[in-house]
This record gives structure tokens, sequence and C-alpha cells, in this order.
């Protein structure tokens, strides 16, 4: 963990270091720290569907579904056929008690990607 919090001081808005940052403190339950890390790497690379994603996940993860919601549906702007994102978007949903667009959206990303079947 020391050498990545040098690699953060070195490049502070290199959007790997922030995610690989933001999962470690995940991982260890410290959701406001991720949740900054993940916001710094989309901040930095406003283009970036996935770093979205990862910080609306992880906002959810931690219960803070509404705020979530902006992330993902920001997320989509950029990537408007990002499954994954549709599936987690759903589930936020779900959470919020908002049953019809949750089913909308897990629809949705099922008939994205039929496939995908490690998302059910």
């Amino acid at each position: 963990m020391q050498m990545l919090l040098a690699a953060q001081r070195v490049a502070p808005q290199d959007e790997g270091i922030q995610t690989v940052l933001g999962v470690m403190h995940s991982i260890g339950r410290d959701f406001e720290a991720a949740a900054k890390c993940f916001q710094t790497a989309a901040e930095a690379h406003p283009d970036s569907h996935v770093a979205w994603s990862r910080w609306g996940a992880c906002l959810a993860n931690s219960g803070r579904h509404e705020q979530a919601e902006g992330k993902y549906l920001h997320a989509l702007q950029l990537k408007p056929r990002f499954a994954r994102c549709m599936f987690n978007l759903g589930a936020t949903y779900f959470k919020l008690q908002r049953y019809k667009e949750s089913a909308q959206w897990h629809l949705r990303a099922l008939s994205t990607n039929p496939e995908a079947v490690h998302v059910w």
C-alpha cells in the first residue's frame, strides 16, 4: 500500500493508480477513501465510462444509492451499451425500491448482452 501511496504522490491524476487505491480501500471497507479515489479518477478522465461506473459502484456498496444513480447514468451517457453498468443501475434502483426502473434496466442489460450469463 505504501508504494501505491508514493505513486499517487508522483502521479495524482493517474486513473490506474487511483483505481487500484480505490479497490484497496474498498476491500478494507473504507468507502469514503475509496470514493475519493474513484472521484479523482473520473474527474481527471471525464470521458472514462469505467471510472464513472466504478465511482457509482463504490457509492452503491456504501449504501449511497441516490448518489450512485447519477454516476451510473453518466457512465451510460459515455457508453450507452455498457451492460455491467446497466445491471448495477438496476440493482441501485432495486435498493431504492424503484422496482419498475430496476426491472427495465436489468432487462436492458440482458438484451444488450444476452451472452453475459456471469452477470446473472
